[in-house]
C-alpha cells in the first residue's frame, strides 16, 4: 500500500509543471519567504535552483527538489566564476535543470534576475523576476543600473512585493505592462493565534521557558535585521515612555546585524526595557509572535534610499493575531488596516509610537479587537492559498495558458 501511495505521489508531482526558483544562495535566514512561497505552490512544482546552500537553507527548503551548481561539476567554484563572467551555463547544471522539464524561471531580487537571464535563454523558457526592496529603492550603481535594464528587457514579467515596489519599478524604467504586484503572503496554519496553547513544535526546551515567561508580561516584539532602515532606535526610545505607563512592558528584539552594538548601547543608556535575543529559528519566532502583545515595525528610509518592500514579518504578525504599530516605509502600510489590524504613524513619530504601543498594552479590549481584525485580514488577503492562486495565474499568463 505504501509503495502504491508513493507511486501515486510521484506521478502527481511529474504532472505539475516545474518552476525553477532561482536564488544564488539558498537561503539566508532573512529569506524564509522565498521558501514559503515556493513550497506553497499548488498547481506548479517548485525546483529551487542556485549556486550553493547556506546556513538555514536545508531547514527552510525541507525535502523540496533543488538543483545546485556546486553539485553538478568537478570544479564548482571555477564553473560559477565562468558563468558569472561569460553567462555560459555549466553543462552539468543545465542538464539537471532540463531533467526537471521546467516551464519558467522565477528569480528573486533584481541582481539574481540578471544572472538568471542566461538560464532562461538556455532553456528557452520565460523569466519572471521579483524585486523585494533595496534592489529597486536604492540609487543604482553603474553595474546595477545595467542589470536593471537587462531584467526589464528580458523578463516576461517583473513583480514587486507591494504596490509601492511596482511604482518604483515603473519609475526606474520597467514597462508598465510588465510590472505587477505579487504579495509574498504567509502560511496562516503555521502562523496563528495561540488560542490557549503555544506553537511548540520545533521550539527548543530552553526557548520554550522564555516564551512562556513572556506570556505573563506585556511584550512588544520586533523581528528583523538590525540595519538602518529597520529604525529600531525609534522603538527603543518609545519604550522609555511606554514603561512609565505600563510598568511591566518590555521590548523583545529578534535578529542581528551591524547596528546591534549601537542599539544595545542606546537601550542601556536610556534605561529602556529592551532584551536582544539575537537570531532565532522560525519555530521560535512563531511562538514569540503568539506570546507577544503587539508587534512594532518602525522602519524608515535609510540614508542610501533603502526602504522596505513589505516586511514579511508584518504578514506573520497579523496572521498570529498580533496587532502591528508601524511607520509607512515602502509598502508596510499596505498590509495594515488602520484601526483594524494596527496603526500606521508618521515617520519618526516616537511620541505617537509610545502612545499607540501603550494603548494596546494597557487596553485588553482594544488588543482583543485588533487581534481578531489582524487575523481576519491575514487569512482573507495574504494567506498562502490566496497569494498562490494570484501568483500561479501570473505563471499561466506568461506561459500563454488560459
Amino acid at each position: 500500500m505504501a509503495c502504491v501511495l508513493k507511486m501515486e505521489t510521484e506521478v502527481a508531482e511529474s504532472v505539475r509543471p516545474a518552476v525553477l526558483i532561482f536564488r544564488t544562495r539558498l537561503l539566508p535566514y532573512s529569506e524564509t519567504f522565498i521558501a514559503t512561497q515556493g513550497r506553497g505552490l499548488d498547481r506548479y512544482r517548485p525546483v529551487f535552483t542556485g549556486f550553493h546552500l547556506v546556513e538555514g537553507g536545508p531547514e527552510y527548503l525541507g525535502d523540496a527538489d533543488r538543483v545546485l551548481l556546486e553539485d553538478s561539476g568537478v570544479f564548482p567554484s571555477l564553473a560559477k566564476g565562468l558563468f558569472k563572467l561569460t553567462g555560459r551555463v555549466p553543462p552539468g547544471w543545465l542538464a539537471e535543470m532540463k531533467r526537471r522539464s521546467p516551464v519558467l524561471v522565477h528569480a528573486h531580487f533584481g541582481h539574481n534576475g540578471a544572472q538568471a537571464i542566461p538560464i532562461a535563454e538556455a532553456l528557452g523558457i520565460p523569466l519572471i523576476v521579483t524585486y523585494q526592496g533595496a534592489d529597486i529603492t536604492v540609487a543604482p550603481s553603474e553595474k546595477s543600473h545595467a542589470e536593471r535594464k537587462l531584467v526589464f528587457s528580458h523578463a516576461t514579467r517583473v513583480l514587486g512585493v507591494s504596490q509601492f515596489m511596482v511604482d518604483r519599478l515603473v519609475e526606474a524604467g520597467c514597462p508598465a505592462e510588465k510590472a505587477q504586484v505579487a504579495y509574498t503572503g504567509v502560511n496562516t496554519d503555521r502562523f496563528r493565534p495561540a488560542n490557549g496553547g503555544l506553537q511548540r513544535d520545533g521550539v527548543p526546551e530552553g526557548a520554550l521557558a522564555k516564551v512562556d515567561a513572556f506570556r505573563h508580561g506585556r511584550v512588544v516584539l520586533f523581528v528583523g535585521r538590525l540595519v538602518e532602515k529597520k529604525g529600531l532606535h525609534h522603538a527603543i526610545r518609545a519604550m522609555v515612555a511606554v514603561r512609565e505607563r505600563v510598568p511591566d512592558a518590555q521590548l523583545m528584539v529578534v535578529g542581528d546585524g551591524p547596528l546591534r552594538g549601537e542599539w544595545e548601547s542606546l537601550a542601556e543608556q536610556l534605561g529602556a526595557p529592551v532584551t536582544f535575543l539575537g537570531l532565532q529559528p522560525p519555530a521560535v519566532v512563531s511562538a514569540l509572535m503568539q506570546a507577544a502583545s503587539v508587534f512594532v515595525s518602525p522602519s524608515v528610509v535609510a540614508e542610501n534610499g533603502d526602504q522596505e518592500g513589505l516586511p514579511n514579518t508584518i504578514f506573520e504578525s497579523i496572521a498570529s493575531g498580533l496587532p502591528v504599530v508601524a511607520f509607512p516605509s515602502g509598502g508596510s502600510a499596505e498590509a495594515i488596516d488602520e484601526g483594524v489590524s494596527g496603526f500606521v504613524l508618521s515617520f519618526g513619530d516616537v511620541e505617537g509610537l509610545a502612545l499607540r504601543l501603550g494603548d494596546i498594552l494597557s487596553d485588553d479590549d482594544l488588543r482583543t479587537r485588533l487581534s481578531a481584525g489582524a487575523r481576519e485580514q491575514a487569512v482573507r488577503r495574504f494567506s498562502l492559498p490566496v497569494v498562490t492562486a494570484h501568483l500561479e495565474a501570473i505563471y499561466d499568463q506568461v506561459r500563454g495558458q488560459p
